[in-house]
């Protein structure tokens, strides 16, 4: 079960809870106008495998998380079951749980993008592009 999920099902559990009207997905009714291909998970299995690389001593948890999708594309409805295994290997300890392991790289994931997104999104970050006048870059150096 993803985080989110997790996160839901503690909200249902709350005393006072009450589910709100769910709003019509925009983003499908696109897709399936279009005639985009649409992924969509099923379901999730989540395992781990001790493992110890050749030549070292340090044992490894090698984390697999399988992701069943359904495709679809426009209006025709469920074409095809496919499969998905992605692999993670960690040295964690065994405190962390399989969920926190993949969670917690996921969230990295997201950093890594953000930071890339910054590094190479926003002008700021980029050289300048006209050069400074003479006097202007005087003044600019010498400023205290």
């Amino acid at each position: 079960m993803s985080r989110a999920h997790r996160e839901a099902a503690r909200r249902r559990e709350r005393e006072g809870y009450r589910p709100r009207k769910r709003k019509p997905n925009r983003r499908r009714q696109r897709v399936r106008e279009r005639g985009y291909t649409e992924l969509r998970m099923v379901k999730q299995y989540v395992g781990e495998v001790g493992w110890t690389p050749r030549g070292s001593h340090q044992p490894l948890r090698l984390v697999v998380r399988r992701q069943i999708l359904d495709r679809f594309e426009g209006k025709q409805g469920r074409l095809t079951h496919s499969i998905r295994d992605r692999y993670v290997m960690t040295n964690l300890p065994q405190s962390w749980s399989v969920e926190d392991v993949i969670d917690e790289t996921y969230l990295r994931c997201d950093q890594e993008n953000v930071i890339e997104q910054l590094g190479s999104g926003l002008a700021m970050w980029r050289k300048r592009s006209s050069p400074l006048s003479s006097a202007c870059r005087h003044s600019v150096d010498t400023a205290p």
